[in-house]
């Protein structure tokens, strides 16, 4: 990469060249609602004075391997309320996209402008911005008190001569519009402009950083940039014995055995059976609490029942009307995603099963049925969608939950050796993996819904499973990058001790961290270690020590943590710092997740 080139370009105004695009660092900050301008500035490689009438203004700038870091110091003299910015202008934005990691994605500024808090992003008041010239992370310091919390945000300026995209971090945090995702203009509790109220001769640091990279590398380097500036790693183990005690704990609380029904509550007191986590528990039970194998053969044939006579599973039991569910409380949708996770728990149980000697074929040959149903009809394959219509066999919503056959197909090619197993993870590769995929564009699991993390971990995993099975995958690459911006490397005071560093964004309109971190750094290692030809750092294995950080804070299962003020709405949370509740479902795909990385990766997790 070439060096950063930087030039005085007039009295308010530095230039910031790297390789082939061009920033433009404005200078001034406001006093009592008032933009004062500095009078003139002076100017090297290294620094820059810029000076006001009763301020001062000095940046310091320090050349990384990645980029430019702006060390900036305000001294400002007389009393009044303060308002802090950085500013950067970049020309012909009709060029370029920008994505607020986790939270907003747009192809164009609007006049109106959109600013966000930072610790809602992924990243400290973050942005990424992809432009024909090259792509760039622009990022503020980890806040180490409440006090240096920033927010970050766009808006289009048009002049006689040019169309501009100002990209602004401000000191104290505000959100604008009010009606986006922070609070709503009724509401009057907090304020939603913000400033520091100064008695006089104010004097305050802060940083950002400007991560450049092609589009290929940006979300991986900035990641990377972001690590590197960071005070809140993780050095945390996972208990020995936290998965098998967190299982006892839930089959007291979540199993369900009345006349011959013996299923696992989704949720303690839910009144609805999960056949997913019924099939998942009983592969658990036997791995973990072999002393309980009874237990787990009465949910597996609870499970068995609920196969509908076209090989698909119901995905819900209703305890309150004595039967099976699809998607919504249909009986005529089934959920795709659902019912392959369910074949493929069923299968593995099978397997345990006969490693010791016990009827197993059961098992085996439901989740087997559920998978043969899709060899049947090519088309079914080539337009896979996530929810079923029992009525035609056909898929009715597209998505990428469908995405999930792809492990037990694989399961099923690796015991059997057959062909047609293969041939059909070729089809499925041809239908959505044939294509180079776009690194700006980041995936939702639904059609018509925000992006979100289910999406890339739904692709993430079926890319694993395709070149398990021998299949080559066009940049391979870019299926880590759209799982990094999902991270959590940021700072949330929410939640009082508990670290949110980590944790993973649900999707762009639940803004909530969710602890799916054994999945997700398992993916992360695997993906690494198939391009370990490329990558020579060790960023997987960080970003995967980080996010098993932060689930192993609290038992497996646990659903989420609410770790900002406002939900997707606008509305105050009371409960802020909410933890959500043992999600049984959640609970056994980290559970096999979490065997997975004992068994693949084991120095991971001490």
């Amino acid at each position: 990469m070439s060096k950063t080139k930087l030039s005085q370009v007039d009295l308010r105004t530095i230039k910031i060249e790297k390789d082939g695009l061009a920033l433009y660092l404005r200078y001034s900050y406001f006093w009592n609602n008032q933009e004062r301008l500095p009078q003139s500035i002076v100017f090297n490689e290294n620094y820059a004075n810029a000076f006001f009438l009763s301020a001062t203004i000095r940046d310091s700038f320090v050349e990384e391997s990645s980029g430019l870091s702006i060390l900036r110091s305000w001294s400002i003299m007389p009393a009044g309320n303060i308002k802090l910015n950085f500013t950067l202008d970049l020309s012909d934005p009709e060029q370029s996209s920008y994505f607020f990691p986790s939270l907003y994605r747009s192809s164009f500024a609007v006049k109106e402008g959109r600013m966000f808090l930072g610790e809602r992003l992924s990243y400290p008041a973050s942005l990424f911005l992809y432009h024909q010239a090259g792509s760039l992370l622009i990022s503020g310091r980890q806040p180490e008190n409440i006090e240096q919390k920033a927010s970050i945000g766009t808006e289009r300026l048009i002049t006689e001569d040019e169309s501009l995209l100002r990209i602004e971090i401000r000191l104290p945090a505000e959100e604008k519009p009010v009606t986006i995702l922070g609070p709503r203009a009724t509401h009057t509790t907090v304020e939603t402009t913000a400033a520091i109220d100064s008695p006089g001769s104010f004097n305050m640091q802060y940083g950002i950083n400007l991560t450049f990279a092609p589009l290929a590398e940006i979300h991986y380097r900035g990641a990377l940039s972001i690590l590197k500036s960071s005070k809140n790693y993780f050095h945390r183990q996972v208990k020995q014995n936290a998965l098998a005690h967190s299982i006892e704990e839930c089959l007291s609380t979540h199993l369900h055995k009345n006349r011959g029904i013996h299923g696992l509550r989704i949720l303690e007191k839910s009144t609805t059976l999960s056949s997913y986590a019924g099939a998942g528990m009983a592969m658990l039970i036997l791995k973990t609490l072999p002393k309980q194998g009874e237990c787990a053969l009465r949910l597996g044939d609870f499970v068995v029942k609920g196969q509908h006579p076209g090989g698909l599973f119901f995905e819900n039991y209703d305890i309150s009307r004595n039967r099976w569910l699809g998607l919504h409380s249909s009986r005529n949708l089934l959920s795709l995603e659902h019912a392959s996770g369910t074949a493929l728990f069923l299968m593995h149980l099978s397997r345990e099963l006969k490693q010791r000697g016990l009827c197993w074929r059961k098992y085996f040959f439901a989740g087997r049925r559920m998978v043969d149903s899709f060899l049947e009809n090519p088309k079914q394959l080539q337009n896979l969608g996530s929810v079923i219509d029992l009525s035609t066999l056909e898929g009715v919503e597209k998505g990428l939950g469908g995405l999930e056959l792809c492990q037990p197909l694989l399961l099923l090619y690796k015991i059997s050796g057959k062909e047609r197993y293969k041939k059909a993870l070729n089809t499925i590769k041809e239908s959505f993996f044939s294509q180079y995929r776009r690194l700006d564009l980041l995936p939702s699991s639904r059609v018509g819904r925000d992006p979100d993390v289910k999406g890339a971990l739904f692709l993430a995993n079926a890319v694993l499973a395709l070149v398990e099975a021998g299949l080559k995958i066009k940049n391979l690459d870019a299926y880590m990058s759209i799982l990094l911006p999902w991270i959590y490397l940021n700072r949330s005071f929410a939640g009082g001790n508990f670290n949110s560093f980590g944790g993973v964004i649900d999707s762009s309109r639940r803004n909530r961290l969710l602890f799916c971190g054994y999945e997700l750094s398992y993916l992360l290692l695997k993906l690494h270690k198939l391009l370990s030809g490329k990558r020579n750092d060790n960023l997987s294995e960080l970003l995967a020590s980080q996010v098993v950080g932060f689930t192993s804070q609290k038992p497996p299962g646990t659903a989420y943590f609410l770790h900002t003020l406002w939900d997707s709405q606008g509305k105050i949370k009371k409960d802020r710092g909410l933890f959500g509740p043992i999600d049984s479902r959640r609970l056994v795909r980290e559970g096999y997740y979490l065997l997975k990385l004992k068994k693949e990766f084991p120095d991971q997790l001490s």
